[in-house]
């Protein structure tokens, strides 16, 4: 087969039967402890009769989550067959994952991970399903494949002619899938480049694997021959797997995810509806519920509440990580935002120029200073910090070897990540970018 899947005729499922026969064991098979073996014989069907993209892989995990036998189907013709010793089973099956998208352990366990070659996306729709199995001499099971991740395709228009190149950012998204179909808990961010096709920028369809947190931050960044404008929205669902995400809208005005375009095998496309632009009425954020007992005036940075937020707790989906008592009634905040972007050191300051949330502009990075410290404050205490932020809808930090967070208005970077140093930043690597706000709270 080997047909690559297409967005608009994707198989619901695809189901794989396994059947024993009386397996025939040679002599040395029986001296080797084989004559216990159940022989699965393997054959591959799609429900609903499109094709599906081969090879797919089956394995069979143990009940201490070794992998006991692994084989391919390179096509819904061949047979294949798994011999295995007595006992309780879980099959994974897996289709959909051409090397040049995904890559595969060579010797799994079950918490092995299925992680995408590069750039957090992929070409192919990866798709698994899994069963347990009792494996007698003769045994059968069905395995029923569902996609293990989330489809985005996108279609721009109205933006402006002198524009050289259309970006969207994407996160959190997670880098790999292990074979319970759990993803992982380093979540990172997707940047997908669009391409102009008569008035319309374009990209997708391209899959991704979806994090658990509770929101998705966009940013779509147009670039002309003056720089980069970018500009952000919190959506305030997590992407799912096997839900198909159309985002079709135009600049300046009404930006939609959704559409007519939900193939079969994918459930109901999700729809969402926000502008961006500077003309729209919501530049960064869609409108927001205000909480009555808080308001913020963005010119002053006053913030009125009915009670001073406590340090590291979420409020208003912002981090409050630092509270100075001035007076009774008044406290300087330091406050961090709910999301972040993978972002070139040029880019820092126009990214923060168009950022907006709880009604607040002026953000900026850490200052070096504040870097320091809040490495020293959480070396140690990351998962908790993460937890935290997890509970408020906040996206988690990042705390790998190649983590490093943009400091000193984006001259500067630190990683939070034990031993390592500030230094300063270069003109080709991607940082993180993660706005800071200093506020003056007031009891009503």
């Amino acid at each position: 087969m080997g047909t690559k899947l297409a967005f608009c005729c994707m198989a619901s499922v695809m189901t794989m039967t396994l059947t024993a026969c009386s397996p025939y064991f040679t002599e040395n098979e029986t001296e080797s402890g084989k004559e216990n073996n159940a022989v699965l014989h393997v054959q591959t069907r799609s429900n609903s009769g499109t094709e599906i993209e081969y090879p797919a892989h089956i394995y069979a995990f143990g009940t201490e989550g070794k992998c006991i036998a692994k084989q391919t189907v390179a096509s819904e013709e061949e047979e294949i067959e798994l011999n295995l010793p007595e006992g309780n089973y879980r099959i994974v099956a897996i289709a959909g994952a051409p090397k040049e998208d995904y890559l595969l352990p060579e010797q799994p366990t079950w918490d092995s991970s299925i992680s995408l070659t590069e750039s957090m996306q992929a070409t192919h729709a990866l798709m698994m399903g899994s069963s347990t199995i009792d494996a007698k001499k003769t045994a059968s099971t069905t395995v029923t494949l569902s996609y293990a991740v989330s489809a985005l395709t996108f279609q721009l228009s109205d933006i402006p002619e002198e524009a050289t190149g259309v970006k969207v950012h994407l996160a959190p998204v997670s880098s790999a899938v292990n074979f319970k179909k759990e993803y992982t808990a380093r979540e990172q961010g997707v940047s997908i480049s669009c391409e102009k096709s008569e008035n319309l920028w374009k990209a997708g369809p391209v899959y991704i694997f979806p994090a658990t947190g509770g929101q998705t931050i966009l940013s779509i960044e147009i670039e002309d021959a003056s720089g980069t404008n970018s500009y952000g929205y919190t959506y305030n669902e997590a992407l799912k797997p096997n839900y198909p995400y159309v985002f079709s809208g135009s600049y300046k005005g009404k930006f939609e995810v959704g559409g007519e375009l939900a193939p079969e095998g994918w459930q109901q496309t999700v729809q969402v509806n926000f502008e961006f632009g500077e003309a729209a009425s919501n530049p960064t954020t869609p409108p927001e519920e205000t909480d009555p007992e808080q308001e913020v005036n963005p010119d002053n940075d006053e913030w009125i509440c009915e009670e001073i937020p406590t340090a590291e707790t979420v409020t208003e989906q912002m981090f409050v990580w630092k509270v100075e008592e001035l007076s009774d009634t008044e406290a300087e905040l330091l406050l961090i935002a709910p999301e972040e972007w993978e972002v070139l050191a040029s880019e820092t300051q126009s990214t923060l120029n168009d950022y907006t949330h709880a009604g607040m502009k002026g953000w900026r990075t850490f200052s070096e200073e504040e870097a320091t410290e809040f490495k020293e404050q959480y070396d140690s205490r990351m998962t908790t910090l993460n937890n935290i932020l997890k509970e408020g809808n906040m996206t988690p930090f990042k705390y790998g070897k190649d983590d490093r967070y943009l400091c000193g208005d984006g001259a500067y970077s630190f990683p939070l990540k034990t031993g390592g140093e500030i230094s300063a930043t270069g003109k080709s690597k991607a940082y993180l970018l993660r706005a800071v706000k200093t506020v003056k709270a007031k009891i009503k």
